[in-house]
């Protein structure tokens, strides 16, 4: 069972683990007024909605909750200890009634009988090499047999990226197609926004992981300015070296309007479902989302058709050629020179 956060509703915020259900059988429910769920009754917090995933729930089961949901499901394992099953929380923090029974448990904890049940594992563990002589020959024959297989490796130089590139080709590819759906518009436009955000994110921790460049801390500047008769040296930077640092600037802007995209989805339907209270400013307030929303979209198209302008092979040698260039500016003196990147 998947229990959503705040700002969206259970299909929405859980599209992307719907393969879980080849595997098993999977309930994605809608907390209390949202998505299809009615508003109820009574307040609304995590201890309130604690018995109502417990009434949904079929023991034993596995229980996810994200952000708000951890509320929910923590103190759902709090008030429902009999039901409790494999627990996963994303994103959210324990009440103080949780946190009051793991106090009470650990205060009533006796370590004397994990002492004992430590030890007797460690006897069982050390029985079959203290009783078979045999057997623990034949283990330190593998251990110098092995040492030897290793002291014949041949490592190779830095080989650069060439082990990721298939990896990072298949994480641009897969944006690129995201990209395509949405500005092909149809269908669901905004999941198909909303995934398209994901890849790009991808792409923007790829280029992260990749950008060797690290700019010198600010507190070396400071000194090197008070300080009399010091000159700063800097090592200028060849634009090839800091393609992935723009790289990752760029997916992160993208990835930022895709998200502010989708927090207006989730905040149209949520105004939506509350139109049946027919409350004034409602609909002007939808026109303004969906005006917001048109511009966020439009922008980050513009953005996304620069962002995934190149073919995979030539972002990949512009990438190559990036880390090869960041590599020699680590290590080369302040001050220094740099050839022309090589292709």
């Amino acid at each position: 069972m998947l229990v959503h956060g705040s700002f969206s509703f259970g299909t929405l915020a859980f599209s992307e683990q719907r393969p879980l259900a080849a595997e098993f059988e999977l309930h994605v429910v809608d907390r209390r007024g949202f998505g299809r769920s009615p508003d109820g009754s009574g307040p609304v917090d995590f201890e309130a909605e604690a018995p109502e995933i417990a009434a949904l729930l079929d023991p034993p089961a596995h229980l996810l909750g994200h952000s708000y949901g951890a509320f929910v499901t923590l103190q759902h394992a709090v008030d429902f200890p009999e039901e409790r099953g494999p627990l996963v929380v994303s994103g959210g923090l324990p009440s103080s009634r949780y946190l009051e029974r793991v106090t009470a448990n650990l205060e009533t904890f006796e370590p004397g009988s994990l002492r004992q049940q430590v030890a007797a594992e460690r006897d069982r563990a050390g029985q079959p090499a203290a009783e078979s002589g045999p057997a623990r020959t034949l283990s330190l024959s593998d251990l110098h047999l092995l040492r030897a297989r290793v002291g014949q490796w041949h490592l190779q130089p830095a080989p650069g990226i060439a082990p990721l590139e298939p990896a990072v080709r298949r994480v641009y590819r897969r944006g690129a197609r995201r990209y395509a759906r949405a500005q092909a518009g149809g269908g669901d436009r905004a999941a198909a926004m909303h995934r398209w955000r994901k890849r790009v994110k991808e792409l923007r921790y790829v280029a992260e992981a990749l950008n060797r460049y690290r700019p010198p801390p600010r507190w070396q500047a400071a000194v090197s300015d008070v300080l009399p008769g010091v000159k700063r040296k800097r090592a200028k930077q060849p634009r090839s070296a800091t393609f992935m640092r723009r790289l990752s600037r760029r997916a992160d802007t993208l990835s930022e309007l895709l998200g502010e995209e989708h927090d207006l989805v989730v905040l149209e339907a949520r105004v939506r479902a509350e139109l049946r209270g027919g409350r004034d400013g409602d609909k002007t307030l939808l026109k303004l989302i969906a005006k917001r929303r048109k511009r966020l979209r439009r922008e980050a198209l513009r953005r996304g058709k620069r962002l995934y302008r190149r073919s995979p092979k030539k972002l990949l040698r512009r990438m190559r050629t990036a880390y090869a260039s960041q590599a020699a500016a680590a290590h080369a003196p302040p001050g220094a020179a740099f050839p022309g990147p090589t292709a």
